[in-house]
């Protein structure tokens, strides 16, 4: 059937410009501008169209010879954005979102050759958090921002013999004692924005692109792209808010993905006080700035921000910094993290309100310490101090995409705004049951807010769609993705300078596990090769050579490095491990491998790698021998 927001007639001057509904019975309607496709409409099927008080989008009877007069047929004219088909096609596969979990499992169920719809949001929406505000960006700022604080450490630059002669007719360029002393290298800012979105604009292009031309074999069908928010009507029902079209659907997955977290008593004028969402964009790149919490995103900003000169004012509302991870990395991190960089921070910190600048005045930010060092205590608290900024970055973490979905009508159960879901992803209700058709990944569950968590949760639930859907699947074949997942054996990165990644169980986590039966090993970086020849750099002590500059590392930072395994004592089994430092994102993969293997220390100490790759990791590994 066809429904759209008004009245289908036959034109003629009695009834131009007629708003009442009238209801007429045609077999066939032929719309131009859809493909030229013909509607084929049952005896009796009412038709609704749109239409305003301009002639030319009226609809005009053609001649057509019919032996039944009843059967008339009809060609819109003008704009067909509004034209809705309640499709009686069911698929077999609807997905609210389209972030890296909606295109993952897309993508997968095509595979599979299944029936797919994606409610999309909007084309802005194409890639999510992780493509638009989230991982992509902020690794492209990453990149940028390191790379030119790299130009401005000419100190360094000479020790390995490369200059530029941009410096020799530079007025603030001094050549003395054999050392290289500038500050030509400049950053555009409007440029590093531009660069940052063309990255986004190329994935959100190319996943946009294989939605329309993707097949996996002649006879799969591509992903149907609905470019509107998704509502469920019931477990097998989903309408289009916008438009209002409904479709027919056997499993649902609800991708909507999250938010950023904004604390009670705080302005936010995405100017001078902002979010996460903003900040990619380089809203509010100021001298003088303040960041509300000292999470991963939190400190990606901060190696941001000082690159481009700005001094940030830290405020925690935990006892430490990165209470996720073990505390000994966590404290090794802050010292050779923030050494050197114009960076003031608070634990211990409870922010009771920000104020956005107004009328050109500072951003005033109101906290207090608590005076014990428990996170949950608050009866010990001093008296509200304020904090003048230029700008803030409040990045409190983010909170679930899951309002106006429906969930309500269907009695779904929601934790804090989290959808709760059982070990293969399907959403529970109110009483506990489960609805087998309905599942939830990413963030919206709250499972593990990383995107390849997303990815991976997408993988497992298209499996279970696949084996339930189709008889010919063995339901009963066990692989990875039929098992329950262990999130504490997803690795997690944060791409600072340098690097952090850790996989598995902490120093205190495992000896609750396992008690008195968890050894530790920690060793550096230093005698890395690798390390050692790209940052291999004695300077003499001459002030003036080795002066601060605002945003800049010391030469020797780039050496420094841990790593920290945890494991079993009796069988040598990994069950943790920490880097920091160079490459981290990269090495901390064999520790992937190892843990979700169950392997042993052994088993990685005596595998042969390359020499320049070999890293301390290594030497920990024999010492657990």
């Amino acid at each position: 059937m066809m429904v759209c927001n008004a009245v289908l007639l036959p034109f003629n001057e009695k009834n131009k410009g007629i708003n009442n509904f009238v209801y007429i019975n045609p077999k066939n309607i032929i719309l131009n501008k859809i493909k030229k496709d013909v509607i084929k409409l049952e005896k009796d099927n009412i038709i609704l169209c749109q239409h305003n008080r301009k002639r030319d989008n009226y609809i005009k009877q053609q001649k057509r010879k019919e032996k039944n007069a009843n059967n008339f047929t009809f060609m819109l004219k003008g704009s067909t954005q509004n034209i809705m088909n309640i499709n009686e096609k069911e698929y077999d596969l609807a997905i609210i979102g389209c972030g890296v979990g909606g295109h993952a499992a897309a993508i997968n169920a095509m595979e599979r050759n299944l029936k797919v719809i994606i409610f999309a949001g909007d084309e802005n929406c194409i890639g999510g958090t992780c493509v638009n505000v989230g991982c992509i960006p902020s690794k492209a700022l990453l990149y940028a921002t390191n790379k030119y604080r790299e130009l401005k450490n000419l100190d360094k630059l000479y020790y390995y013999g490369i200059h530029s002669n941009i410096f020799q007719n530079n007025k603030n360029t001094e050549i003395e004692n054999n050392q290289l002393v500038s500050n030509s290298f400049q950053i555009n800012i409007t440029k590093l924005k531009e660069y940052t979105q063309s990255v986004i604009d190329k994935l959100r292009n190319g996943i946009s692109h294989g939605f329309k031309t993707l097949k996996f074999n002649k006879n799969s069908e591509h992903v149907q792209v609905i470019y509107e928010h998704g509502q469920l009507l019931d477990k097998n029902t989903i309408k289009s808010k916008k438009s209002g079209n409904t479709y027919k659907v056997k499993n649902i997955i609800i991708a909507t993905g999250s938010v950023p977290n904004i604390p009670n008593n705080v302005e936010i004028d995405d100017k001078s006080v902002f979010t996460s969402d903003m900040a990619v964009k380089l809203v509010g790149l100021k001298n003088y700035m303040s960041i509300i919490g000292m999470g991963i995103i939190g400190l990606e900003f901060v190696d941001i921000y000082t690159a481009l000169g700005s001094e940030i004012t830290f405020l925690e509302y935990s006892s430490e910094l990165l209470p996720i991870i073990d505390n000994d990395v966590a404290k090794y991190f802050e010292r050779v993290f923030l050494k050197n960089k114009p960076v003031n921070y608070h634990l211990n910190t409870e922010v009771k309100y920000i104020k956005a600048s107004k009328n050109n005045n500072p951003v005033i930010i109101g906290y207090s310490h608590r005076t014990g060092n428990d996170d949950n205590e608050k009866k010990n608290m001093t008296d509200v101090k304020e904090l003048y900024v230029d700008s803030c970055l409040v990045a409190t973490g983010r909170k679930p995409n899951t309002q106006n979905l429906g969930l309500e009508k269907l009695k779904i159960q929601m934790n804090r705004g989290y959808v709760s879901v059982n070990d293969n992803l399907q959403v529970k209700m109110e009483n506990n049951e489960i609805y087998d058709n309905i599942f939830c990944i990413g963030d919206a569950n709250g499972k593990q807010m990383l995107a390849h968590t997303a990815s991976y949760q997408a993988l497992k639930v298209i499996d279970f769609i696949e084996k339930k859907e189709k008889k010919n699947v063995n339901i009963n074949v066990e692989n990875n993705l039929s098992k329950p997942i262990l999130y504490k054996n997803i690795p997690s990165v944060c791409y600072t300078n340098p690097e952090l990644a850790f996989i598995g169980l902490t120093e205190k986590e495992a000896k609750v596990l396992y008690p008195d039966n968890v050894g530790v090993e920690i060793s550096y970086y230093k005698s890395n090769s690798k390390i050692l020849c790209e940052n291999n750099i004695s300077l003499n002590n001459n002030k003036k050579n080795n002066s601060y500059n605002k945003g800049q590392y010391n030469i020797n930072d780039n050496t420094n490095g841990m790593v920290k395994i945890i494991y079993k004592e009796d069988t040598k089994e990994i069950l943790g491990m920490f880097i920091v430092g160079n490459y981290a994102s990269v090495l901390i993969h064999e520790a992937v491998l190892a843990i979700n293997l169950k392997l042993s220390a052994f088993d990685l100490a005596y595998m042969v790698h390359k020499k320049k790759k070999k890293v301390n990791k290594y030497y920990a590994l024999y010492n657990i021998y």
